[in-house]
């Protein structure tokens, strides 16, 4: 893509948040993880860019940081702008950046300055940075070298590993998938500090939720067999 082509795809998430906001929302997050536009350009083994938005940290990042300014520019001072970020991708699920925290770190550093609120680390298990050399969670990383709130996500199931994240200095904030698949209830559930028999998360609840009530919460299914009105 050209770069005028670039401004243009940023004009139109700016105009997409625009009408986020516009309809209600506090706010909007951006989507820079897991595969999509912006994951490609940060991710150093995809992004082969040799102009000002890749090559390094501080470029491949640059798109993001574009995006972010345009949109804050549309939805105004007062309403948050998260920025959503990971190592791995839809057809990368073991993904690792090059250079382990080293790499985050210079992300981070290039984030400080943008119009971004907070991040949001999007993985399995944020535990697992996938770089031994130093086993520093990422998101603790990126929450040090940008100066910025980060939301956590991946490998919290229980309470217990929601008050780890927040306590280590690797979340402002924690996100879940998985567990309110299995549980939508459970923020509820660890509010009471009750011990629970939690449900094993199955792929079947978001490909197709269950009919069997005793392993799934009712959410509005409708059993095809039932009379309709």
């Amino acid at each position: 893509m050209s770069v005028a082509e670039l401004h243009a795809i940023a004009d139109g998430f700016a105009a997409g948040a625009k009408r986020a906001v516009e309809a209600g929302a506090d706010g909007v997050e951006v989507h820079g993880a897991n595969g999509y536009l912006l994951w490609q350009f940060i991710t150093p083994k995809i992004n082969l860019r040799t102009d000002e938005f890749g090559g390094s940290p501080e470029n491949n990042v640059r798109f993001a940081k574009l995006i972010g300014e345009k949109i804050r520019a549309a939805i105004g001072p007062d309403k948050l702008l998260i920025l959503r970020l990971s190592q791995d991708g839809v057809d990368d699920f073991t993904g690792a950046w090059p250079g382990g925290t080293a790499y985050a770190e210079a992300v981070g550093a290039a984030l400080r300055e943008s119009a971004y609120d907070a991040l949001h680390w999007a993985s399995f298990d944020y535990l697992d940075n996938r770089f031994p050399a130093d086993p520093t969670p990422m998101p603790t990383v990126l929450k040090r070298a940008s100066g910025k709130p980060v939301i956590t996500n991946g490998g919290i199931a229980e309470g217990a590993d929601a008050e780890a994240a927040l306590t280590s200095g690797a979340a402002d904030m924690v996100a879940l998938g998985r567990p309110l698949f299995a549980h939508p209830d459970w923020p509820y559930i660890v509010r009471s500090g009750a011990a629970y028999p939690w449900l094993p998360f199955d792929r079947k609840y978001v490909i197709q939720p269950p009919l069997d009530f005793g392993h799934a919460y009712p959410m509005g299914l409708v059993d095809p067999k039932w009379p309709q009105p």
